[in-house]
Protein backbone atom coordinates (compact mmCIF):
# COMPACT_ATOMS: atom_id res chain seq x y z
CA UNK A 1 0.00 0.00 0.00
CA UNK A 2 1.20 3.49 -0.82
CA UNK A 3 0.20 6.54 1.21
CA UNK A 4 0.39 9.79 -0.75
CA UNK A 5 0.48 13.22 0.84
CA UNK A 6 1.21 16.09 -1.53
CA UNK A 7 4.31 15.26 -3.53
CA UNK A 8 5.50 12.66 -1.03
CA UNK A 9 4.61 9.00 -0.86
CA UNK A 10 5.26 6.36 1.78
CA UNK A 11 5.01 2.60 1.59
CA UNK A 12 3.35 0.28 4.07
CA UNK A 13 6.73 -1.51 4.04
CA UNK A 14 7.90 1.38 6.24
CA UNK A 15 5.34 0.37 8.89
CA UNK A 16 6.69 -2.21 11.34
CA UNK A 17 3.70 -2.68 13.62
CA UNK A 18 0.08 -1.62 14.00
CA UNK A 19 -1.67 -1.43 17.37
CA UNK A 20 -5.44 -1.30 16.94
CA UNK A 21 -7.72 -0.79 19.93
CA UNK A 22 -11.33 -1.92 19.77
CA UNK A 23 -14.15 -1.31 22.24
CA UNK A 24 -17.91 -1.20 22.56
CA UNK A 25 -18.22 2.49 21.83
CA UNK A 26 -21.86 2.76 20.79
CA UNK A 27 -24.59 3.32 23.33
CA UNK A 28 -27.01 0.38 23.61
CA UNK A 29 -24.88 -1.76 21.27
CA UNK A 30 -23.35 -4.29 23.66
CA UNK A 31 -21.37 -7.08 22.05
CA UNK A 32 -20.37 -5.06 19.01
CA UNK A 33 -17.02 -3.37 18.96
CA UNK A 34 -15.33 -1.00 16.58
CA UNK A 35 -11.90 0.51 16.30
CA UNK A 36 -11.41 3.32 18.79
CA UNK A 37 -7.69 3.97 18.45
CA UNK A 38 -4.88 3.10 16.05
CA UNK A 39 -1.16 3.62 16.36
CA UNK A 40 1.62 2.64 14.00
CA UNK A 41 5.28 2.00 14.62
CA UNK A 42 7.22 3.01 11.55
CA UNK A 43 10.51 3.90 9.97
CA UNK A 44 12.13 6.83 11.76
CA UNK A 45 12.45 8.63 8.42
CA UNK A 46 8.69 9.18 8.31
CA UNK A 47 7.99 12.63 9.82
CA UNK A 48 5.67 12.73 12.82
CA UNK A 49 3.04 14.74 10.89
CA UNK A 50 2.97 12.10 8.15
CA UNK A 51 2.81 9.29 10.72
CA UNK A 52 -0.23 10.97 12.23
CA UNK A 53 -1.85 11.35 8.80
CA UNK A 54 -1.29 7.66 8.04
CA UNK A 55 -2.81 6.68 11.39
CA UNK A 56 -5.82 8.92 10.73
CA UNK A 57 -6.29 7.54 7.22
CA UNK A 58 -6.20 3.94 8.48
CA UNK A 59 -8.46 4.72 11.44
CA UNK A 60 -11.04 6.38 9.20
CA UNK A 61 -11.00 3.44 6.77
CA UNK A 62 -11.85 0.99 9.57
CA UNK A 63 -14.09 3.28 11.66
CA UNK A 64 -17.37 1.77 10.42
CA UNK A 65 -16.27 -1.87 10.50
CA UNK A 66 -18.00 -3.73 13.34
CA UNK A 67 -17.05 -7.00 14.99
CA UNK A 68 -19.29 -9.18 17.15
CA UNK A 69 -17.30 -10.08 20.25
CA UNK A 70 -19.42 -13.18 20.93
CA UNK A 71 -17.67 -14.66 17.89
CA UNK A 72 -14.46 -16.07 19.34
CA UNK A 73 -12.63 -15.32 16.07
CA UNK A 74 -13.45 -11.61 15.87
CA UNK A 75 -9.88 -10.53 16.72
CA UNK A 76 -8.54 -12.79 13.98
CA UNK A 77 -11.02 -11.24 11.52
CA UNK A 78 -9.97 -7.74 12.55
CA UNK A 79 -6.30 -8.65 12.22
CA UNK A 80 -6.87 -10.12 8.77
CA UNK A 81 -8.88 -7.11 7.63
CA UNK A 82 -6.12 -4.72 8.68
CA UNK A 83 -3.36 -6.91 7.26
CA UNK A 84 -5.13 -7.33 3.91
CA UNK A 85 -5.73 -3.60 3.56
CA UNK A 86 -2.30 -2.41 4.66
CA UNK A 87 0.05 -5.27 3.71
CA UNK A 88 1.41 -5.09 7.28
CA UNK A 89 1.51 -8.46 9.03
CA UNK A 90 2.61 -7.42 12.52
CA UNK A 91 -0.66 -6.33 14.14
CA UNK A 92 -1.79 -6.28 17.75
CA UNK A 93 -5.50 -6.11 18.54
CA UNK A 94 -6.34 -4.64 21.94
CA UNK A 95 -9.86 -5.09 23.35
CA UNK A 96 -10.95 -2.63 26.01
Amino acid sequence: MIFKFGNSSYSSKQIYHINATFSEDRKNMLGICRITDLEIECDENIPYQIKTKIETQLFNYFADKEYIIEDSNWQEYATNDIANYTDVSNITIIHE
